[in-house]
């Protein structure tokens, strides 16, 4: 399927910092699983390889030949690209590849999928334009059938424009400007494909989207099954236990309908993440496989405070680090699968039953692993630059909303994800109350922070402070007091511990940052145990519900993470960390 030369002189570059699996990545097939976990299709054929490649200005003509190579699916930026270079606003990406449809799909539609490219794309199948797509963190897709040619190759070219911080659009961390105040918590940007690119042979009638609400109260699933016509018409689904058959039986399309599991199901936690698996076949023979975990979470008022409740039983605590999903030698792609669930594996070993993604949407694959392996997902959306004024601008309003709303509607499904996080630390916030009401609207089977830090409404469902090094200074600063909210400590800790030689921008800028820091292993510990015992004294004096330590690694010039930013230096014994957690994450 590649249909390129791999024997090219095209070779990855080396970052500062490099991961052990940088090694294994595969220029062949880089991240080969199938991407979309929650909709299966058994026929389809990664795009992922090398790709023609250019960047040229607006003004200038997409050239005819191509110089150079780019190792898809990771970002211009990153040294597993190839590329490694920065791209300007007025710039163009330029991706070009050839690929074969096979023969024994030529009688079905062949849609092409991007799972997400930053920022701004326009594809184009055989020099014919199919399609545009604005919005760096969501997939897309195009019906490219009419398009296809008659001939064994086809190809495929993608413009992509990436203004980062210079427009009010969703970025994260990424800043692609010049020197700027708080620096060191901003990193490299991401711009271009950044995950898996397929394509997939449906039928004329075929599964869109697939929209599943569990109902523990009564043992019931609501199911949803889009497809492409509209019809309601009956769809056969096949819910399962294992290789047992708990439900077989037709249900109507495109239409709410409700599947009873019987009174002895099984519900989905941290304990026990048992997830059903259901197959789903349309008459025109269309089948896609997903599952689902029967989970519930709420908020009740147990004496004077709001608590979180799991699946009817009260959560005693949560706690969890703040994973901000970047990598030295990918960015904000993983270099592997085995890389992606590495980090989810050790916040499982240090005890954490929580992980708050920190303003970056992650791919499907990763919200897999966090309901298999049980992780409650905090999922932050991702914010507008905090140098952008998205309040006087209408159209980035619309277009915040536009981004939003297809983040929740491609990740709902995950019984991982228990709360939405809409706004970080006045991060382009705006309309806070309007924009967190319509969020719980639109997803009232979760938890929603209206401002994870700073600048705090009396909306959602959680009241959100930040405190470094916290939990409180010596009582100096606490969760807002509301009734009507949980109290959580959003971001705390963030102390550093420095891995000498493996540091991003080097030993001696390192010694050089004035933040201070743990140099032992003891008096870390020390310190992290007084924050433990601390915040149980919070749990029951001002009614704490959870709490997030910054975190999972180091990010470039960051030292605070339980890990280098290399993965290569545990800073501190696991076992221990996670023993101290089980002082406050263990029932009463």
């Amino acid at each position: 399927m590649m249909n390129v030369d791999t024997k090219s002189e095209w070779s990855p570059k080396k970052a500062p910092l490099m991961t052990k699996w940088a090694e294994d990545v595969d220029p062949e097939n880089p991240h080969p699983h199938y991407p979309r976990p929650m909709m299966v299709r058994q026929e389809w054929a990664s795009l992922n390889g090398l790709w023609d490649f250019a960047i040229v200005d607006r003004k200038e003509k997409i050239p005819a030949q191509f110089k150079d190579k780019i190792l898809v699916p990771f970002c211009v930026e990153s040294a597993l690209s190839g590329v490694m270079q920065k791209v300007k606003a007025e710039q163009v990406m330029v991706y070009q590849r050839k690929f074969e449809v096979k023969k024994s799909w030529m009688n079905k539609k062949i849609k092409l999928v991007f799972e997400a490219v930053d920022y701004e794309a326009t594809v184009y199948v055989n020099d014919v334009e199919v399609g545009s797509h604005k919005g760096g963190y969501d997939a897309f897709s195009f019906d490219i059938t009419k398009h296809l040619n008659d001939q064994t190759e086809q190809i495929v070219k993608v413009l992509v424009t990436d203004p980062t911080e210079k427009q009010a659009i969703p970025v994260g961390k990424q800043w692609n400007g010049p020197a700027r105040d708080m620096q060191f918590i901003f990193y490299t940007p991401t711009s271009g494909i950044w995950q898996t690119v397929w394509i997939e042979p449906v039928e004329d009638d075929a599964v869109e989207s697939i929209e599943m609400v569990p109902d523990v109260d009564v043992g019931m699933l609501r199911l949803r099954v889009n497809t492409t016509t509209g019809k309601v018409e009956d769809v056969m689904v096949t819910i399962l236990d294992g290789e047992k058959v708990v439900v077989k039986k037709p249900v109507a399309a495109n239409t709410h309908v409700d599947i009873e599991l019987g009174t002895d199901f099984k519900t989905w936690s941290p304990q026990n993440p048992f997830l059903y698996n259901m197959e789903i076949k349309l008459k025109d023979g269309d089948e896609v496989k997903t599952y689902f975990g029967m989970r519930k979470i709420e908020m009740r008022k147990v004496g004077k405070f709001q608590r979180i409740f799991l699946n009817n039983e009260i959560l005693p605590f949560q706690l969890g680090p703040l994973d901000q999903g970047y990598w030295p030698d990918g960015l904000l792609t993983p270099p592997t699968e085995e890389a992606l669930k590495w980090d989810l594996e050790q916040t499982k070993i240090l005890g954490f039953n929580m992980v708050r993604k920190h303003i970056k949407i992650e791919s499907a694959r990763w919200y897999y692993w966090t309901d298999k392996m049980g992780l409650l997902v905090w999922q932050d959306f991702p914010c507008i630059s905090d140098k952008q004024s998205p309040g006087d601008l209408p159209e980035a309003k619309i277009n915040f909303e536009r981004e939003y709303t297809a983040w929740m509607e491609q990740h709902w499904n995950h019984p991982s994800i228990i709360l939405w996080v809409v706004f970080n630390e006045a991060w382009g916030q705006f309309d806070t109350e309007k924009v967190t009401l319509a969020v719980m609207k639109k997803d009232p089977s979760r938890l929603v922070t209206c401002a994870s830090g700073w600048n705090d409404f009396p909306v959602g469902h959680i009241a959100d402070a930040h405190v470094y090094p916290g939990p409180s200074n010596g009582g100096t600063k606490y969760a807002p007091a509301d009734p009507n909210r949980a109290a959580v400590v959003g971001e705390l800790w963030g102390q550093s511990k420095i891995p000498w030689g493996h540091c991003w921008f080097g030993d001696k800028a390192a010694e050089e940052d004035p933040r201070g820091g743990f140099k032992t292993e003891k008096e870390f510990l020390k310190h992290y145990e007084a924050a433990i015992v601390e915040l149980t004294e919070l749990k029951e004096s001002h009614g704490y519900t959870a709490a997030v330590f910054t975190q999972t690694t180091d990010v470039e010039a960051e030292f605070n993470g339980y890990f280098s930013y290399d993965r290569k230096v545990e800073k501190v014994s696991l076992t221990a960390i996670a023993d101290l957690h089980k002082k406050i994450l263990q029932k009463d």
